[in-house]
């Protein structure tokens, strides 16, 4: 092989990030597409912008839906509904493994996609066997879930549609709600199993457990369920929201559900008080470990500023001192610091339009701003809203799609396919 085939072989092999995130946004439009025919065609959803939304909902894993209600579904509907959620859980690791693939580990490759957007992505030996890895390890999950679920006294439909809902964080139930005890527990860990960075699981094989020391994602996302998760539990007990065990039990749940970004509900948030609507709230916008399925602004991000912040502090008291940022023991270049500055400020710009769009369909403010985090943070269910997904009109329907669209892909397979410079 000449150097001129060996440079197009090269070239073949490298995709700009602007042909990656159009390539990405356009794998999520087309299987939403397909979706949306099966819907139709079956007469289950009349309108083609709902069974688009409908669709999108289950491959953004955000788990809103226009059904209000699942027990008149077939039940190859119901596994049909749940699978389109592990499909799009599927592509989006696939998405993430073309990014940890060109750079370290151990950011999850969160920090390249912020930074790095001009740059080639590589799509070789390293990128196919860290996808193959990613998707053993989600395939296996599934699986572990579902016998565990089954063993527990669980359904097959029941076992299959929850764990499918669960390993993506999907978040719809298709079978019906998840009962207390057991089956309540086993989902709640396997949600947090599923938040965390996949990467850690592949070193824990290799017995790399020093991985684990250095990681401050992982402690960072246990202290945050846990405060999050004592907040909640003790607001509704001091509310008289629910008994001791009771207090407990949603606390824990909805805390992890909401953090993970899965979106299991199996409460009457009306009768909730205001600091426990806003403590979820919160988590959602926060998400999930870098290379997880979560969503929202992830863990990664969070650390990251407030690494900067406390950097920031330090040099303006300690002038002559040289103090750099680090992030699980290496330096954070200053354009990733810089690029997530970027994101944050796109983040919420997002959020604001959304609910500023959703308010002219909305009866109250407070809706508009739950139902657009709720979105765009691919949780599915808000804390409060008036709100119907069914009920919404046709565009509301697609301006609400895009919303998860942008979430689930973190916002720039939404914006760089459509950006004028060459370069990207």
């Amino acid at each position: 092989m000449n150097t001129d085939q060996l440079q197009k072989t090269k070239r073949r092999k490298q995709l700009t990030a602007r042909r990656l995130m159009g390539l990405v946004l356009a794998v999520f439009i087309v299987l939403s597409l397909i979706s949306t025919a099966v819907y139709l065609i079956g007469g289950w959803i009349k309108s083609p912008t709902a069974a688009f939304f409908e669709s999108v909902s289950a491959f953004t894993t955000t788990g809103a839906s226009v059904f209000d209600g699942t027990s008149t579904l077939p039940d190859w509907l119901k596994v049909f509904r749940s699978f389109c959620q592990w499909i799009g859980g599927g592509v989006t690791l696939v998405f993430l493994a073309s990014i940890v693939s060109n750079t370290d580990a151990s950011s999850g490759g969160l920090l390249r996609s912020d930074s790095a957007s001009s740059a080639l992505y590589r799509t070789g030996i390293r990128f196919t066997s860290i996808a193959r890895r990613l998707l053993l390890t989600y395939l296996i999950m599934t699986a572990v879930q579902i016998i565990v679920l089954y063993i527990c006294g669980f359904t097959v439909l029941g076992s299959i549609c929850i764990s499918l809902s669960t390993v993506s964080t999907g978040g719809f139930l298709p079978a019906g709600a998840i009962p207390s005890g057991m089956g309540e527990t086993v989902t709640v860990i396997f949600m947090i199993f599923t938040c965390v960075n996949y990467t850690l699981y592949y070193h824990a094989i290799k017995k790399h457990f020093d991985r684990f020391d250095t990681n401050s994602e992982l402690y960072a996302l246990i202290f945050i369920i846990a405060g999050a998760s004592i907040l909640v539990c003790t607001s509704l007990y001091a509310s008289g929201t629910y008994d001791l065990r009771g207090s407990v039990e949603n606390g824990i749940f909805h805390s992890v559900s909401f953090m993970t970004t899965t979106g299991f509900s199996s409460a009457d948030f009306s009768a909730w008080p205001p600091f426990a609507k806003a403590v979820l709230t919160s988590l959602s916008f926060i998400g999930g470990s870098s290379c997880s399925l979560g969503s929202g602004i992830k863990l990664m991000r969070i650390i990251v500023v407030f690494r900067v912040i406390s950097t920031s502090f330090t040099s303006r008291i300690h002038t002559r001192a040289v103090v750099t940022t680090k992030i699980n023991g290496r330096r954070l270049p200053s354009e990733a610091a810089n690029a997530i500055g970027v994101f944050f400020l796109t983040y919420f710009t997002f959020y604001l339009a959304g609910a500023f769009v959703i308010s002219f369909e909305s009866e109250d403010i407070i809706s508009c701003f739950t139902v657009s985090a709720a979105l765009l943070n691919n949780v599915g269910i808000a804390v409060e809203s008036s709100i119907s997904y069914a009920a919404v009109s046709p565009v509301m329907h697609i301006l609400m799609s895009v919303l998860m669209l942008a979430g689930r892909l973190e916002l720039y397979s939404v914006l760089l396919p459509f950006s004028r410079s060459d370069k990207y």
